[in-house]
């Protein structure tokens, strides 16, 4: 990689974390008395099978067992459809077993029977966390630590492109992994990472899926001419506002097919007064400046806050007019931006 990965801090937000433990598979059967196909899937924690009647079957019967701890389950159902499959749940295995399926029923006033045998192993959970990233520069990569040794990683991209965002997916097989181990997943970079969903698969089929939305727009509005005491938006500060306005519509524009983006107005002061009344004046400066935003058109979900004169771009003595400090930040990502210098609270309204 072109430079060390970025240790997560909460700047990569996480959308949505799932386990997929799901295997469906076909398996070797025994009589051809009954017109009928099945397939079963098996999760953590039990296993569902499905069987498909070609034809109208009638008084059909299940029995399900687990031939190596002796476990046994019965069902029954009238009459089985071609338009309707049967499915049933039985618990998953806690230990490799051999599953044995047997179903009689009527088909053509015959009674006629099939059976059918499958092998299963537990499918237990797993996690990763997502340790590093570098999104930036001419290769792209992401440090991730499975406490599970896993067989293959999966990393699909929407990256912005010249055309428009496009679909990207890069499969890493991965080779005498441990569990705790931290592994590395680079490639060569196309575009501005909008979403990254990064799946996990070990030997037996587990899989661990995390969603991610790297992606942010943020910009910095100086010496913003609002009279002393006042959050009034000067006339002279609108062609600012616009341009800022137009970039933030077109980024929506780009991102809003695959995330839901917000928009987070900072406020601050010069060190004129004291802290606490320029706290409230740039909250509400911050306040004006969402509202120009929303009601020329901006529709994300909008938050303020003021910090008053507690996070100095210049670092001045107390009661000094700079007008470098009279400045908001605009940042528009997915979910509230992590604490940092330039925002050292969390205490945002929604417009």
């Amino acid at each position: 990689m072109t430079s060390p990965c970025r240790t997560l801090n909460g700047i990569v937000s996480l959308l949505a974390a799932m386990i997929v433990a799901v295997i469906a598979v076909p398996a070797s059967s025994q009589g051809t008395g009954l017109p009928l196909s099945w397939s079963y899937q098996q999760t953590e924690r039990e296993i569902q099978v499905s069987i498909a009647a070609a034809e109208p079957i009638s008084m059909a019967v299940l029995v399900v067992t687990n031939e190596t701890t002796g476990e046994r389950w019965e069902f029954r159902q009238g009459a089985l459809r071609p338009d309707r499959p049967w499915r049933v749940v039985v618990p998953g295995p806690t230990l490799p077993s051999n599953y044995a399926l047997s179903l009689e029923g009527t088909y053509r006033a015959a009674t006629e029977s099939v059976s059918i045998r499958f092998r299963a192993e537990p499918l237990t959970g797993f996690n990763f966390d997502l340790v590093g990233y570098q999104l930036e520069g001419a290769t792209h990569g992401i440090r991730i630590r499975p406490d599970t040794a896993v067989e293959r990683i999966s990393v699909r991209l929407v990256e912005e492109g010249s055309s428009g965002p496009r679909d990207v997916n890069h499969r890493v097989p991965v080779n005498q992994q441990r569990p705790g181990e931290v592994l590395a997943i680079d490639w060569d970079a196309r575009g501005k990472v909008i979403t990254m969903e990064v799946t996990a698969f070990t030997a037996s089929g587990n899989s661990r899926t995390w969603h991610y939305v790297p992606w942010e727009l943020s910009g910095e509005l100086r010496e913003l001419n609002f009279e002393t005491g006042s959050s009034s938006i000067n006339p002279t500060d609108i062609p600012r506002l616009r341009d800022a306005l137009v970039e933030l519509r077109e980024a929506v524009e780009i991102v809003g097919p695959y995330a839901a983006p917000e928009l987070y107005v900072a406020g601050y002061t010069d060190t004129v007064g004291n802290a606490a009344s320029n706290e409230r004046l740039s909250r509400d400066r911050a306040r004006a400046i969402a509202r120009y935003f929303y009601e020329n058109g901006l529709r994300v979900p909008i938050y303020y806050q003021g910090f008053g004169e507690s996070v100095l771009a210049v670092e001045t003595e107390d009661n000094v007019a700079n007008a470098a400090n009279r400045r908001a930040v605009f940042v528009m990502r997915v979910g509230a931006p992590p604490v940092t210098r330039e925002f050292p609270r969390n205490r945002w309204s929604r417009l």
